[in-house]
């Protein structure tokens, strides 16, 4: 190594050739490389903040200074960007990353050209940071017993998220992060997923599974995910689920699934998480119900529970976030495939996750958010519970429908589910869990509904709620006869005039100006800042509504 010709560049803030020669600084680094910067001793890190980073770039040239008696001048005009090059006979690259000067593989791959979802992104800087925030994470966190793979990439095989399309390119770029990852910790695994053409390259992939969302049916889950084991030799089945939008359900959890041909694969391809054209898909063809996205899940975890082969697997995401596109989700640029609300609030698919895993007992009556529920007269009704308890007995009005043991293999809700004849009108359910350490129980009142409504008329004020100075609205969408219509899915917009604050922009349900219509219902809060105020509410194709918010109203 100390006989390699070395070369030391500092970037230059305003000149493009290195300030300081190669040819000077070789002989004096050569040594000091080779042994792996012998008796630099950089401040200990508590944060890895670019402050630290400058103290370790600044103690080098220190170094670099004291060896070659140079003048502190020397270094005028040069950025603070550290490579250092080993080319005779391409012995490989080296760069300054947090305390360790990493070995990286021979003739160094630049990285493939990103396009960014915004002008000033990452993917601007991406090919001179890429190396030392991989080995930034690395080193911070290779010593933390809850890292148990290094994932190097997703979904790298989207041509339209590059300049230029190169799979060559891509996979000589996944080829040095899986080196990099295993220098810095030669104990772990890499992973990536969604990328075929890289599979080989790295130690664990994760197939491209969405079976019951953007394509195929959930049933299909399984055989999907037992094909994609055979072929790649570890799998982890990283995301899985669906958008569903907190508080709309529906009485017919496969409405929109009609047109859905089995056999096509549960692969997510280009284009399907387009809510229109190409063929039949859940994503696109139903209305986001928490109903549909807690079948999918139960019926994922059912089948996980069967299949011994499979290391482990990730529904995505934990909860609603903002994402840059889909402008016309229900919740505008919000990523809807939570099973919590972005303000942490639990939608039901939380529930069915905890009727699996949950270790503390627990039960759970599906439509907490669901207020009215729809049908014909002495037509029967479903009621599922989840629950993680060995048995469930189940009330109406105070009068048991019996109890009724839990197996997860029986679809839906593990065997807990009850035909009931639901009476028109208010009615309150019960559940009671039990467990041999505990008894646990949930309640919940609902109404039925068995008037049949016709197309939105109007705009309905259920109720404005006012406390500590703040109102909120409620309100639902109704027929010309003043009927709810309980399958309206609409957008609702709102706006505010006077001296008060519409608090929106909050990515959920009870906090966007522009939110599609839950069951026909949505609900906006406004702070009063004790003025007068006037709410607007919009539907399109209905007449709007305007509530006066003043704190005399």
């Amino acid at each position: 190594m100390t006989e390699c010709e070395i070369d030391l560049v500092f970037s230059a803030t305003s000149a493009s050739e290195p300030v300081i020669p190669a040819e000077t600084l070789a002989p004096a680094i050569a040594a000091r490389v080779g042994c792996g910067l012998s008796g630099f001793q950089p401040s200990p890190f508590r944060k890895r903040t670019r402050t630290a980073m400058d103290d370790l770039t600044a103690q080098l040239k220190q170094q670099i200074t004291d060896a070659l008696n140079l003048e502190p001048a020397a270094w005028d005009g040069v950025g603070d960007d550290l490579t250092v090059e080993l080319s005779a006979g391409a012995t490989g690259t080296a760069q300054l990353v947090g305390t360790a000067l990493t070995l990286l593989s021979p003739n160094a791959a630049a990285a493939p050209r990103a396009r960014g979802k915004n002008s000033d992104d990452y993917h601007l800087d991406f090919d001179s940071w890429w190396r030392r925030d991989l080995a930034a994470m690395v080193l911070r966190d290779r010593n933390h017993p809850s890292v148990i793979i290094w994932g190097l990439g997703n979904e790298n095989d989207w041509p339209a998220d590059f300049e230029e399309f190169d799979q060559d390119a891509i996979r000589d770029f996944m080829r040095e992060l899986n080196e990099l990852s295993h220098q810095l910790d030669p104990a772990r695994k890499t992973a990536i997923r969604r990328c075929a053409f890289c599979a080989d390259i790295v130690d664990v992939y994760s197939p491209s599974i969405w079976a019951g969302w953007y394509r195929g049916l959930y049933t299909e889950y399984k055989k999907a995910a037992l094909t994609a084991i055979q072929e790649h030799k570890h799998v982890l089945h990283v995301e899985w689920g669906g958008d569903n939008h907190a508080g709309r359900h529906t009485e017919d959890s496969a409405k929109g699934l009609e047109e859905i041909r089995a056999g096509q694969g549960a692969d997510e391809q280009d284009g399907d998480y387009f809510l229109e054209g190409g063929q039949a898909r859940a994503s696109k063809d139903t209305d986001w119900t928490e109903t549909y996205f807690c079948d999918l899940v139960d019926w994922h975890l059912k089948e996980q529970e069967t299949m011994p082969e499979l290391t482990g697997a990730a529904q995505w995401p934990f909860k609603d976030f903002s994402t840059p596109v889909c402008p016309e989700n229900p919740l505008p640029y919000m990523n809807q495939k939570g099973v919590l609300e972005r303000d942490m609030t639990p939608k039901e698919g939380y529930y069915v996750f905890q009727s699996y895993w949950a270790d503390k007992p627990m039960v759970h009556i599906y439509g907490h958010s669901w207020p009215t529920r729809w049908g014909q007269a002495g037509e029967r009704k479903y009621i599922k519970v989840y629950s993680n308890c060995p048995e469930v007995e189940l009330f109406l009005d105070g009068v048991s429908l019996g109890r009724r043991e839990r197996d997860s293999q029986n679809f839906p809700a593990a065997n807990l589910r009850w035909g009931v004849d639901l009476p028109e009108g208010r009615y309150t359910l019960k559940a009671i869990g039990y467990a041999e350490s505990a008894t646990v129980e949930d309640e919940i009142t609902q109404s039925y509904q068995t008037e049949a409504w016709g197309v939105p008329a109007a705009i309905r004020i259920d109720s404005v709620d006012t406390k500590e100075g703040v109102a909120t609205v409620h309100c639902q969408i109704v027929d010309a006869e003043g009927v709810p219509c309980l399958d309206a899915k609409d957008f609702y917009r709102f706006s505010l005039a006077g001296n008060g604050r519409m608090i929106d922009n909050q990515g959920t349900v009870r906090g966007s100006r522009r939110v599609g219509a839950c069951n026909g219902r949505a609900q906006i809060s406004v702070d009063l800042n004790d003025r007068r105020n006037m709410l607007g509410i919009y539907v399109d194709g209905v007449e709007p509504n305007f509530v006066d918010l003043s704190p005399s109203a």
